[in-house]
């Protein structure tokens, strides 16, 4: 037999034990699952790859259908500074927006020169995409229809003052501080928590382990439909 084909049979007995072992695992992980009480807390990993060390996330982007109205709001509601607008041709715009990074909760405070400036080193930036197009007003928000987008997080020094201005700007609250997490609606497609994915038994599970865990929060909708998710800085139910 020559050495070629014994070395073939070599590597493909090689395989076959590790495929073997692979799989043994995958089904000892499996039935292990069974004995796994929910909800469990998994911690990551800690550290990272050094080669990413400098490495942040600097902002996120929506697409809006009204750029003034978002800049409004955003502003209105949440303190967020408009940094600038660019318009790049007849119909396309995109601005930025972000917080003062001198301090929080207006304890400092940046030019808008300043927060420019900084503008690479910042964190929690947004970034408003606008189409001047009349089919501009076909996209559909997460609340609408499930897709990669969830929802954007704010963190508040004061959740009930927080509640009573989203209350007397008319914006549309989804849950309050203190409801049960809702079982359909809105939440539920921003939440990819469609019915026929669980059983009725896992989809209640889900409800209460949701209503548990975000009691403390708000969940709201910005003027495209976007979900926002706003949670105390302190207290049982903060981050």
């Amino acid at each position: 037999m020559s050495p070629k084909i014994v070395s073939l049979i070599y590597v493909g007995l090689i395989l076959s034990v590790f495929t073997a072992v692979l799989s043994c695992e995958i089904q000892e992980d499996r039935s292990s699952m069974k004995e796994i009480s929910f909800p469990r807390l998994v911690l990551g990993p800690e550290g990272s790859d050094p080669a990413t060390i400098g490495y942040q996330l600097n902002h996120a982007i929506l697409n809006v259908r009204n750029l003034t109205r978002s800049l409004d709001f955003y502003n209105h509601i949440f303190g967020m500074r408009h940094m600038y607008t660019v318009q790049i041709t007849e119909h396309f715009y995109t601005a930025y927006m972000g917080h003062s990074s001198g301090g929080r909760n207006g304890t400092g405070h940046q030019t808008t020169d300043e927060l420019i400036r900084n503008q690479a080193n910042s964190q929690g930036l947004l970034e408003l995409l606008y189409v001047d197009i009349e089919d501009n007003f076909d996209i559909s928000p997460s609340t609408d229809v499930s897709n990669t987008f969830s929802h954007l997080g704010f963190i508040v020094p004061d959740i009930n003052e927080a509640q009573l201005r989203l209350e007397l700007s008319n914006v549309s609250i989804y849950k309050r501080v203190g409801e049960p997490f809702p079982a359909d609606g809105p939440v539920i497609n921003a939440g990819v928590l469609n019915r026929s994915r669980f059983s009725q038994e896992e989809f209640d599970s889900i409800i209460v382990g949701m209503t548990e865990s975000t009691k403390g929060y708000i969940l709201a909708a910005d003027p495209d439909g976007n979900m926002l998710e706003i949670v105390p800085q302190s207290g049982p139910n903060a981050v």
